[in-house]
């Protein structure tokens, strides 16, 4: 028992080290609405081939190249458990997610190599607690480095990221930040996040400018113009309340906070120990169905919901 036991996890390791140095570019473009892809069921059953194409015959073109390219605007990185085919289609919801009617929308996937559960949760682990001390990084977390800087220092970049991608991001923004990157045009929206939100504030601070994350209220309309960096996390999320920290207070988090981010959530204890069980169910569920992800189910969470929770949470303080 105790050498399988030892074989297995050294099994899982080896897998995690492929991983680490493994990474994929996708080249995905959204010909019909956002939300038409956003709403596409691929059928169960499928290799992760038969899906992919399950997806260019319902609107979407999916291609493989060498990497991202000059001129992409919008780069994405996948969390654990997705192979290519479900990175490819989760961030559909999450580039368009302020536009639902957006079509043609294209979107770059650096691939986070998946190798099964408990691998995924090594290389993760992995690139959250170790890389940033050993300056071992990932092949996604390098690759995505080297796409943001061939975008020069002005032009529009958008990150987004789900889960797992957002340790990855953390680790892309900390690099360029570090090595004096900055581009006030560059935004990172996270979603489900695996990381406090501070950990994306300090080095987005640098790279877009404070008045970039944190605007001051525009004296001719009164409102905030939108923050460069969105961290959208459902109050019933489990993995970002006990992975990303949520569940413990934060000023970023605190909606009576100056430093308050507008889409970001504060925890809900019970509500995140219900959503375990929904996680491990199926793709719907309260970790998976951010932006247009699973419109119309009650897992769904938008910046409008994180809106409403807020102004909810104050009525009742």
């Amino acid at each position: 028992m105790i050498e399988e036991s030892i074989g297995h996890t050294q099994e899982e390791v080896d897998k995690s080290m492929r991983g680490h140095n493994e990474t994929l570019t996708l080249k995905v473009t959204c010909a019909t609405t956002a939300q038409a892809c956003a709403n596409l069921r691929v059928l169960d059953g499928l290799t992760m081939d038969q899906r992919i194409q399950y997806l260019r015959d319902h609107g979407m073109s999916v291609d493989f190249v060498d990497q991202i390219p000059e001129g992409a605007q919008n780069i994405t990185v996948n969390g654990i458990l997705n192979d290519e085919a479900r990175a490819v289609h989760v961030e559909a919801g999450h580039v368009s997610q302020t536009n639902d009617q957006a079509t043609n929308v294209t979107y770059y996937v650096q691939y986070n190599a998946s190798k099964g559960g408990v691998s995924d949760l090594m290389q993760a682990g992995y690139d959250k607690f170790v890389s940033p001390i050993n300056g071992d990084y990932s092949a996604t977390i390098l690759a995505m480095v080297d796409a943001v800087q061939r975008q020069g220092d002005d032009a529009p970049v958008n990150l987004y990221a789900h889960s797992w991608g957002s340790i990855v991001t953390r680790d892309a923004l900390n690099i360029l930040a570090n090595e004096g990157y900055t581009n006030p045009n560059l935004t990172t929206a996270v979603f489900g996040a695996a990381v406090r939100p501070g950990a994306l504030v300090s080095p987005m601070t640098i790279i877009a400018g404070y008045n970039k994350v944190f605007p001051p209220i525009d004296p001719v309309t009164g409102q905030k113009p939108l923050s460069s960096l969105v961290y959208l996390t459902s109050p019933y999320d489990p993995v970002a309340m006990f992975v990303g920290g949520t569940l413990f207070p934060s000023i970023y988090l605190d909606s009576n906070s100056e430093l308050h981010l507008p889409s970001a959530a504060q925890g809900e204890a019970w509500g995140g120990l219900q959503g375990v069980a929904p996680v491990f169910q199926g793709p719907v569920n309260p970790h998976s169905c951010y932006g247009l992800n699973c419109a119309g189910t009650d897992y769904n969470w938008t910046i409008d919901k994180a809106e409403q929770w807020k102004k909810a949470m104050e009525r009742h303080q």
